[in-house]
């Protein structure tokens, strides 16, 4: 089974093609002001329009208003609602907007997993991303990881995504021990908070390719 990847934080059309070239299943646009890697509205407007067909674009919003939600529709194929986003939003975004939903859930215990059960029939994907630091000015992309063994023998209601902390380096690692057939990375491909590095996106998808459903379990 291939391994699906999003790479997150996407700004700049190298990027973007480095990405789509490689064979990313999604590529996401942060549309957060305080984050290194936010994206104007229009920007990302421009870089949708590079996509081919095998590529998906998601917004990656938090806790954001229903103006920036109409504003940036027509750029995303999925809205990816990465704040304390109620079931209901995220319900009354899909219908409104007609948009597939990922509902980002952060980890630190068990008990967290099991709170994605609450977006079963309003999310489409969950994605598992480690809890920030309380003193952390950002909810994602922080580069930290969470205990991946939670994520082992959990019963999911939804496809999900495995997020945080993920790079070359560790992606076997995290597959094998979460058993994670789709993974979310961001600051992994960077040089700086916010620069995507393209020879690290194209090194981490060409090892995303050499994955099979087997070396997941090993």
């Amino acid at each position: 089974m291939a391994l699906d990847v999003k790479i997150c934080g996407l700004k700049t059309a190298d990027a973007f093609l480095a990405a789509q070239s490689g064979g990313a299943r999604w590529a996401g646009f942060v549309f957060y002001e305080k984050s290194p890697r936010y994206i104007s509205p229009a920007e990302a407007r421009v870089l949708s329009a590079l996509k081919s067909e095998s590529l998906q674009t998601v917004g990656v919003y938090v806790d954001a208003d229903d103006a920036l939600f109409a504003e940036t529709a027509s750029a995303v194929d999925w809205f990816q609602l990465h704040g304390s986003e109620s079931p209901e939003r995220a319900l009354e975004l899909r219908k409104r907007h007609g948009r597939k939903i990922i509902k980002a859930i952060k980890v630190h215990t068990a008990d967290d997993i099991k709170s994605a059960d609450a977006f079963k029939d309003v999310a489409d994907i969950i994605l598992f991303d480690a809890k920030p630091a309380p003193d952390a000015i950002l909810p994602g992309g922080n580069g930290r990881a969470f205990d991946w063994h939670l994520l082992q023998h959990q019963t999911m209601t939804l496809p999900w995504i495995l997020s945080g902390g993920i790079d070359e380096r560790n992606l076997q690692q995290a597959l094998s021990t979460s058993a994670a057939y789709a993974v979310d990375i961001s600051s992994g491909v960077e040089s700086s908070p916010g620069t995507k590095d393209l020879a690290k996106i194209t090194r981490f998808l060409e090892r995303a390719r050499t994955l099979t459903a087997k070396e997941h379990d090993a």
